[in-house]
């Protein structure tokens, strides 16, 4: 009665741990090449949240001094 706790061969280790780094690193050039690719659209959302994060200042510092 075998079970199935024991370790895996070093074949199907290998196996798997080799295909795990191939898949992880044909996924990492993928992000790269679709982040070249709408690298224009990363700026814009930083533009936007540097914008809100402002007017949020501003907001808090005009409360501010209003309470005074």
């Amino acid at each position: 009665m075998s079970g199935g706790g024991g370790q895996k061969p070093f074949g199907a280790s290998f196996l798997s741990l080799t295909a795990s780094l191939f898949f992880g690193v044909v996924l990492l050039i993928l992000t790269v090449e679709l982040a070249k690719q709408i690298w224009w659209l990363f700026a814009l959302l930083a533009v936007a949240a540097a914008i809100v994060t402002g007017l949020r200042w501003v907001y808090r510092q005009k409360r501010r001094w209003n309470d005074r």
